[in-house]
């Protein structure tokens, strides 16, 4: 477990970070409709916010977009960090200003065992490492714990997956993008 949270700026060089960015040009970029941040194992969702996400890659699904190639690199910037055994999820997230600042509901990315929404908390699963990688500057960002993190171009939020987090919306652009991949650590 990592004991703390680690906040990395210029975390991919500047010609591979443009790369990925790029990636997101409004017109040529596929987003998915989110009703909610998320559900328990028991499918109860975590609350009735909707956010908008891309999924390059599941740990049972393996790989579920042809842009997971794209945004593979990244893996071997977070190892520089935290050594990799494998990747557990990739997924790319887009907020969209909603005029007012909304906190997600906290939540993990990866349980032990099924559980409700109430046990969540207790069953995070050990040994792996959430990497939050963004792509916009904005007053949006995310909670870990208790602790704000605004959303820095470039700059990746990397903390245990044992730490409830959350995001927020931001209210000072049209759109907050990152990139979420969860890795389980050697």
């Amino acid at each position: 477990m990592m004991p703390n949270t680690a906040v990395i700026d210029n975390f991919l060089p500047a010609s591979l970070f443009e790369q990925l960015k790029d990636v997101f040009a409004p017109v040529s970029f596929n987003w998915f409709w989110n009703d909610n941040t998320g559900t328990d194992s028991n499918n109860v969702p975590l609350d009735d916010n909707f956010y908008f996400s891309h999924v390059l890659y599941g740990m049972n699904e393996g790989e579920n977009s042809p842009l997971f190639k794209v945004f593979e690199p990244v893996v071997y910037f977070i190892d520089k960090h935290i050594p990799v055994a494998k990747i557990i999820k990739m997924k790319t997230k887009l907020y969209t200003n909603q005029n007012k600042r909304i906190l997600y509901a906290k939540h993990i990315d990866v349980g032990k065992t099924a559980t409700t929404k109430d046990k969540m908390f207790d069953n995070a699963a050990p040994n792996m490492t959430i990497t939050i990688l963004n792509f916009t500057s904005c007053d949006g960002g995310t909670i870990v714990r208790d602790e704000e993190y605004v959303s820095k171009e470039n700059q990746a939020l990397m903390f245990s997956n044992e730490m409830p987090h959350c995001g927020i919306t931001q209210t000072n652009s049209k759109r907050r993008i990152c990139l979420n991949v969860v890795t389980e650590n050697k």
